[in-house]
């Protein structure tokens, strides 16, 4: 048992000089973390206004407690001008800016899952509609793929609908060029019965934009509910729009 007490104490001391440190003002007002090699990780408490043999390094976040703000420390002082982001919700750009431009990390990547896709109403057998906008810069090219899942139903007969896509873009001083084509065989009108349901696509300018554009039709009488399921993927940056 001694021997066991031993190991187990001479395994906490040595885990125990590789844990962060507090930094402690002599007045207690402030408290930097810091790293088993001296470097700042985090400052909190009543912000010091200088840097007095602190070993700050810039960058390091500071929470000042009287005034519940975050700063930075640039190096010469402290800044609150910089981005957080509290939530990254779809339908907005994939990159988001954090800190401060003379930092030297800058933005945060966000890789979307997926599964799952935006959703679109579609009215039964009518004309193409826009579905998907994709910005065309000026002298500039985009291309991707395009997934797809439709479904209806034909009473109590459930449809669904399933396709994919490559489109490209290209822009010569100011005018775009849309294109698309079908990868393979689409899946279109399974179901437990007779009925189907089928969709088409098409790339179509809008302005200085290509608009996926899409038609599905679900073959039984009258006008039935059809909604399309849509993802996007692209090896480029885009600016994409879901209707």
């Amino acid at each position: 048992m001694k021997k066991i007490l031993a190991v187990l104490a001479l395994a906490f001391a040595a885990s125990a000089s590789a844990q962060v440190r507090d930094f402690v003002a002599p007045d207690g007002s402030y408290t930097f973390l810091k790293d088993s090699q001296g470097r700042t990780i985090l400052g909190m408490g009543v912000r010091p206004t200088a840097n007095p043999n602190l070993g700050l390094t810039m960058g390091t976040p500071f929470y000042d407690g009287p005034t519940s703000q975050w700063y930075w420390y640039t190096g010469t002082g402290w800044t609150s001008s910089f981005s957080m982001v509290e939530s990254l919700v779809p339908k907005i750009p994939d990159t988001f800016a954090l800190g401060s431009a003379g930092f030297p990390f800058t933005d945060v990547h966000v890789a979307r899952s997926i599964q799952g896709g935006e959703v679109q109403q579609l009215v039964d057998a009518a004309a193409a509609t826009p579905s998907i906008t994709i910005a065309i810069p000026t002298n500039g090219h985009r291309a991707g793929e395009l997934s797809w899942t439709a479904t209806s139903l034909s009473g109590a007969d459930q449809l669904v609908a399933v396709g994919s896509q490559r489109w490209w873009a290209t822009d010569t001083a100011g005018t775009p060029v849309c294109g698309i084509n079908k990868i393979g065989t689409d899946g279109e009108g399974h179901s437990g019965g007779a009925n189907t349901l089928a969709c088409t696509w098409t790339n179509v300018v809008a302005t200085t934009n290509c608009a996926l554009s899409v038609t599905c039709t679900n073959n039984l009488a009258a006008t039935q509910a059809i909604s399309i399921y849509r993802r996007v993927t692209t090896n480029l940056p885009a600016t994409i729009t879901y209707q």
